[in-house]
């Protein structure tokens, strides 16, 4: 089930145990920079692309974002 990231807001953390703050989503598509509200990353539906348009990730039920690899990009939490 794919998260509807428009309905709230929701904080962009590292993906380690830190869990440091990266951005924030605000009833949008987009993950914005904590300073400066500039857009980073553009959301579409479990994908997630460059703002270029290069695909990322994909966001799984947890809001976990992986790369193709595997790898961990960020973590996506309901504030």
């Amino acid at each position: 089930m794919t998260i509807d990231y428009r309905s709230g807001r929701f904080d962009v953390v590292t993906a380690d145990a830190q869990q440091a703050p990266i951005g924030l989503i605000d009833h949008d598509t987009f993950i914005r920079a904590r300073q400066g509200s500039q857009p980073m990353f553009r959301l579409d539906g479990d994908e997630v692309y460059s703002l270029a348009g290069a695909l990322l990730g994909f966001a799984d039920d947890d809001g976990l974002v992986l790369d193709a690899k595997g790898r961990r990009l960020f973590l996506i939490r309901i504030k």
